[in-house]
């Protein structure tokens, strides 16, 4: 950003002849006559009409096109000073206020001499035209010089391209061209003093009421704002630490650089609402994307640019906005072709997805990284490969130091990797542990097509794909591997000369940890049933579970929270002593309990019943991450105990209602089985009916 340059410094200087001739021109105003419009332009430039685009509009220009077109140029100039001098006072006062301000003040003078020095020649050419033409040709030119000399002023400081959105620019000038050629000729009817006082003060009672409705109708939309920013920072603080903010943080440089850019004013507001939950899709991945350290596999690649996809089928969902929905889809979209989810290249790419693609990445580095020099040169290395060159003119170190300061992120910079979470046991072995259990280490080159290095044992049809892949990308990748019985952790580093692969056997130490598991598991057999007084048992594989299973009588898949009702309703249809309200109130909590908590840790699973002898069994399975066993110690010493990763007080209720309960879980998933003892034998049932009839 070069404030300072030759066509800023001409129009400081024009400025500042302009102020020197509204010095000398001063005495020939009939101050009387025009102190009510002075009044009345200081106030509309002090207390805009606030926009729901985010823009504001004065109305002074009609307050200076009364003074040109009734009492001259000396008298639009002072009504000008006024303007500018009130605009500066404003800032003066504000948190805008810089270095340049008084700069931009002169640059400003020069900007409105020059625009009512033109709008007085037309004026002078069309005095045999009716007033309503010439008040109308007047503003036109007084607008467009005004328009022009802006635009010059945004190429040389900001380097944004001279009619870059110029069409947009245009429109803007039918509001004040109607305004001016409407209430204009009306003011000029009388202009003795009392009139114009009259006038004035009742056009300020109208402009004040616009105001004020303006403010309180645009206090109920930014509530709105700060309500979505609030939910979506929500569950970026619930998916990852270092993710919280992002979404709002992104929306308010989206904001800036939207109006830098020149950006319609007509959908503004709707891409920054789409900057603010452009990564809403994230919150259907899987948590451990958000977490892991290193780059991450093939397959995790590919789950996670899913999130553009589904952050498109939410929008349409909820909000029904195709505009906003499309946007966010293709915001991962890269200006080389090389993005996801559909490939889109150049102005392909929708302009807004583009516009957010650069506030994203922009976000990014001002968060891993201190210096505006270093974000500057990362943006500008991007420049034509993600990003859209035109749209990072003008974003410069200043302008990013400006951002910054807006945000309050300089104290905020986070590692560009989060901690490593432990295991579900609550054991993380450390280097030493594992460098003993690692298996034979291979070292592999791609390049031209063809492998070479050891290890040609490998499956090399896959590790050549994903090496192509990692060469046609231009990225480093992660990606585990079972080839021969054996598992092998595969790291394919790109470098432009050859993809270089670094390939481990952790099958050893895969064995090693489940052995671990496995012995933990031993341990708190013992400590568990202790404890539970016999009545919460460990085993320890599925397989020992499904064994000590009785006859089954019936099983449905648990999917969604409206499956938690039909689950238990299942359940008890198989019961065999219904007349048992307390055993039969007992066993609709524990199934609920149960399967609720499946629901909430797991997603889904499936309710098995099963009879064996006396005793109804209700097997409840997921596929989740298991439960922390070290959790469950504290669960049952502690009353009314729970944490995020354990059962919690559902697991209370279970044990409480059930009169014996068996757990096996790991990495794999759960089985927890509900038993519940009935005395009675039960009668034959056929399964599949009971389901429909429920159903």
């Amino acid at each position: 950003m070069n404030i300072k340059n030759m066509y800023t410094s001409m129009l400081c200087i024009l400025g500042l002849a302009f102020l020197t001739w509204i010095g000398a021109a001063v005495p020939a105003v009939p101050l009387l006559q025009v102190f009510p419009i002075l009044i009345l332009i200081a106030v509309l430039d002090v207390f805009p009409v606030r926009m729901l685009s985010g823009t504001q509009y004065s109305g002074s220009i009609i307050g200076m096109v009364l003074l040109l077109v009734a009492f001259g140029p000396e008298a639009s100039s002072l009504g000008i000073f006024v303007s500018v001098s009130a605009c500066y006072l404003k800032d003066r006062f504000s948190s805008k206020a810089d270095s340049y301000l008084w700069f931009r003040a002169f640059a400003i003078y020069g900007i409105f001499g020059a625009s009512a020095f033109a709008a007085h020649k037309v004026l002078l050419y069309a005095e045999s035209l009716p007033l309503h033409l010439q008040i109308f040709m007047t503003t036109l030119v007084f607008e467009a010089v005004h328009v022009f000399l802006l635009a010059g002023l945004m190429k040389t400081v900001y380097r944004a391209p001279f009619f870059w959105n110029i069409r947009n620019k245009l429109m803007e000038l039918v509001l004040p061209l109607i305004l001016c050629t409407l209430i204009v000729p009306h003011l000029m009817d009388d202009l003795n003093w009392i009139s114009m006082t009259q006038e004035t003060l009742f056009f300020l009672f109208w402009a004040v009421c616009i105001i004020f409705f303006s403010r309180k109708y645009l206090m109920q939309a930014e509530l709105r704002k700060k309500t979505i920013e609030e939910f979506i920072q929500l569950y970026e603080s619930k998916l990852a630490k270092h993710m919280e903010g992002h979404g709002k943080r992104v929306g308010r440089i989206c904001e800036e650089l939207s109006v830098h850019l020149s950006y319609p004013l007509k959908t503004r507001n709707q891409l920054v609402y789409a900057a603010i939950v452009h990564d809403i899709g994230k919150v259907f991945l899987s948590p451990h994307l958000f977490v892991k350290r290193g780059a991450l596999s093939l397959s995790e690649e590919a789950e996670y640019a899913e999130h553009s996809k589904l952050g498109h089928d939410i929008i349409l969902s909820f909000f029904e906005d195709q505009h906003i929905a499309l946007w966010i889809k293709h915001h991962h979209e890269r200006y080389d072709g090389k993005g996801y989810p559909e490939g889109l290249t150049g102005t392909g790419i929708p302009l807004e997805s583009r516009i957010l693609a650069v506030c994203n990445e922009l976000d990014h580095l001002m968060q891993t990284t201190s210096s505006d020099e270093k974000v500057h040169q990362m943006l500008r290395s991007l420049s034509g490969k993600a990003l859209d060159p035109a749209l990072l003119d003008g974003i410069t170190p200043e302008r990013i130091s400006q951002l910054r300061r807006m945000l309050g992120a300089e104290q905020q910079i986070s590692p560009v990797m989060p901690q490593l979470p432990q295991d579900q046991d609550g054991y993380e072995p450390s280097k030493a542990e594992q460098s003993n259990y690692i298996g034979k280490t291979y070292m592999l080159e791609y390049s031209d097509g063809t492998l070479s290095g050891e290890g040609l044992d490998l499956p090399l049809d896959e590790i050549g794909m994903i090496a192509g892949i990692s060469k046609e990308r231009e990225k480093s990748f992660y990606e585990i591997m079972e080839y021969g019985g054996c598992t092998y952790e595969s790291h394919f580093f790109y470098d432009p000369a050859a993809v270089r692969i670094f390939i481990i056997d952790i099958t050893p130490l895969l064995i090693y940890r489940e052995k671990l598991h496995l012995n933990t598991m031993r341990s708190y057999q013992d400590i568990i049933e202790t404890l539970s007084h016999g009545k919460i048992s460990i085993h320890l594989s599925e397989n020992e579970v499904l064994e000590y299973l009785g006859t089954p009588l019936g099983a449905m898949d648990v999917v969604e929270r409206k499956d938690v009702p039909l689950s238990r309703a299942y359940v008890c249809d198989f019961i065999w002593h219904p007349q048992d309200t307390k055993k039969q109130m007992s066993i609709k909590l524990a199934v609920t309990e149960g399967v609720t908590n499946m629901i909430k840790h797991a997603n889904q699973g499936k309710v098995s019943v099963h009879q064996k002898g006396g005793v109804l069994q209700v097997l409840i399975q997921d596929k989740g991450s298991g439960i922390p066993l070290h959790e469950l110690p504290k669960t049952i010493l502690v009353s009314g105990y729970s944490s995020k990763r354990s059962l919690g007080r559902g697991f209370s209720l279970m044990c409480t209602s059930s009169d014996h309960v068996v757990i096996h879980t790991s990495s794999k998933g759960t089985c927890l089985l509900l038993e519940f003892e009935i005395h009675e034998p039960a009668p034959a049932a056929d399964p599949m009916n009971e389901r429909e009839r429920i159903v």
